[in-house]
Formats: structure tokens, C-alpha cells, sequence
């Protein structure tokens, strides 16, 4: 059995988990529901929302604020 690593060892996300947390977010999901979601913080979720990090990896970038109402 051959296992296959990562190119970046350090790297929890692939570019599918990226498009995914975008597309989350572009449907009105929270940052912080997103990021308990897949265990990183919440400023790394707004920063691939935003685009300032891993922009080629696809999926929509949000290019305006979005407020998402929580549930009380």
C-alpha cells in the first residue's frame, strides 16, 4: 500500500476544501460556523473568502460584506 502525502506537509486544506468553504460562505454561512466546520481559525477562513489566500484554487471569492444572521 502506497501512501500518497501532500505536496505541502503542513497544508490542511485542499483546493476542494477551499472551493467548498467559499461557496459555504457566498450562501450566507458564517465565518465562525465555517471554521469550527474544518478546525482553522476564523481569519484564515476570511482570508480565502476574501481571496488574500490560496487564490487559485477556484470557487467564488466575496467581493462584498455578507452578514449572516445566527439563529437565537
Amino acid at each position: 500500500m502506497t501512501l500518497t502525502r501532500h505536496p505541502h506537509p503542513r497544508r490542511r486544506l485542499d483546493d476542494a476544501d477551499v472551493r467548498a468553504i467559499r461557496e459555504m460562505r457566498a450562501a450566507g454561512k458564517a465565518l465562525a460556523d465555517i471554521a469550527a466546520r474544518y478546525n482553522i481559525s476564523l481569519g484564515y477562513v476570511s482570508d480565502l473568502v476574501n481571496g488574500r489566500a490560496r487564490q487559485r484554487a477556484g470557487g467564488p471569492i466575496v467581493t462584498e460584506r455578507i452578514y449572516a444572521r445566527r439563529a437565537a
